[in-house]
């Protein structure tokens, strides 16, 4: 589960409800929120729980994509796609034309004639402002990830499923105090930092710690 919608805090539930809807709709979407929040991973979730679950997720990063022909990288990842979801990530990184283009094939359902877009497009980005208007009104679900800051709550399973993934770890979960210490920080890169911080503590063997988890954060900025 992507660490976004983890949490039994009433904002993961309706996360995880909001996930759970979007998939039982084939409806094109746009999953917003702070740098870092895990929008790609919550496009894939929605993926799993479509009921496309078994045809392809096939994830691009548009940040990735050559200037000269982006609109072609797309088009080839939505046909491997298939009639399963093709998940944009940093979909604000492609150029004005290309996501005119875009726009038009959501609009006609197709990206040349001949050609219809079997697959569902779910698009991510940290800068909703950098959508063209005409793309993001081509989105017609929207999901919008909320802040860390908003998770308080919801940090000590979060840190847990962190911890889980590092082999090397000593610990199963924070102790309050390193909760407390990692809610009243600021975290510029949100779950994406902080997953770093953590599992580059962890990695070490030792246990997390506000002053190890400091050092980590600073060493990294």
């Amino acid at each position: 589960m992507s660490l976004a919608l983890k949490g039994h805090s009433d904002v993961a539930r309706a996360l995880r409800h909001r996930v759970g809807v979007l998939g039982e709709t084939w409806r094109p979407a746009l999953i917003s929120g702070p740098f870092g929040a895990g929008q790609a991973e919550v496009g894939r979730a929605v993926h799993a729980a479509s009921r496309r679950a078994d045809a392809p997720c096939v994830q691009i990063d548009c940040l990735a994509l050559p200037p000269a022909a982006p609109a072609d990288f797309v088009l080839n990842a939505a046909k491997a796609a298939g009639e399963g979801t093709l998940v944009l990530a940093w979909v604000e990184a492609l150029m004005p034309a290309a996501q005119q283009a875009l726009a038009a094939a959501l609009a006609d359902g197709a990206f040349q004639p001949g050609m219809p877009l079997r697959a569902r497009l779910v698009a991510c980005t940290a800068d909703r402002d950098g959508v063209a208007p005409a793309l993001r009104a081509a989105f017609t679900e929207h999901l919008v990830l909320p802040p860390l800051s908003a998770r308080a709550a919801d940090l000590g399973p979060i840190v847990a499923a962190i911890l889980a993934a590092v082999a090397e770890a000593e610990q199963t979960a924070a102790d309050a105090e390193t909760l407390a210490w990692i809610a009243g920080e600021d975290w510029p890169g949100d779950l994406t930092q902080l997953a770093a911080v953590v599992a580059t503590v962890a990695s070490s063997g030792m246990p997390l710690s506000p002053r190890l988890l400091d050092a980590v954060r600073r060493r990294r900025d």
